[in-house]
């Protein structure tokens, strides 16, 4: 609510289709109420509910593979080509203009920068030139890490070295979120050791109308 949105929504296994668009419905009409300007949803490709969030007028804007890593000691231990390291409030001026060319406009409102401005990774090159950021969420069972790069960066070691910079690892699994909007990550992506993957559907249902005014 305090950011205009809703991140979460989980349905038994047992529910139909109807039922859970009546259960959005009812979602959407409380959110609204709340003042939130939209709504987010990441649904498997496969899923079967993903009729019922198109019949509630949900609609896809992007895609995404979820990759996920068990970090192993040696990989920890191996000397990084690719320095990253925590950002600062220095950073985020030059984190706010490449998100600004990297992400789709209209979908900017929507992905912002960051969701917690206080943590995070960058990457400069030797002239100080921002090549990327990653955005990054802490939990009990692992970490999310969503990764901002310019498509000049061709080297897998760019996302490995990411992976094995992370501070406070303590041997969690590493969940790298991988955007439709950035294909050239899909092919770094594929040189990495992960031993799983799914591919999800990211689904949006704006709650406010857009009307042009004069300046």
């Amino acid at each position: 609510k305090a950011h205009g949105q809703l991140t979460y929504f989980a349905t038994s296994p047992n529910c139909e289709v109807g039922q859970v668009t009546c259960l959005l419905e009812h979602l959407i009409q409380m959110s609204g109420n709340w003042g939130a300007r939209y709504l987010l949803a990441d649904l498997a490709e496969d899923s079967e509910f993903l009729l019922a969030f198109r019949q509630a007028d949900f609609n896809v804007w992007s895609r995404q593979k979820l990759l996920r890593f068990v970090p192993r000691s040696e990989d920890l231990a191996t000397e990084h080509r690719y320095h990253w390291r925590p950002w600062s409030s220095q950073d985020m001026k030059a984190i706010s203009t490449l998100h600004r060319s990297l992400v789709p406009k209209l979908f900017q409102s929507i992905e912002p920068p960051t969701r917690r401005a206080a943590l995070g990774m960058v990457l400069y090159d030797i002239d100080d030139n921002l090549l990327g950021y990653a955005d990054l969420a802490y939990g009990p069972h692992g970490i999310w890490v969503q990764p901002v790069i310019t498509p000049q960066s061709g080297d897998a070691h760019i996302l490995h070295d990411l992976i094995g910079s992370l501070p406070d690892n303590l041997r969690r699994p590493v969940y790298l979120s991988i955007r439709s909007y950035q294909p050239w990550l899909e092919s770094l992506a594929d040189d990495l050791p992960f031993d799983q993957q799914a591919e999800l559907a990211l689904l949006v249902r704006y709650l406010v109308l857009q009307e042009k005014v004069p300046e």
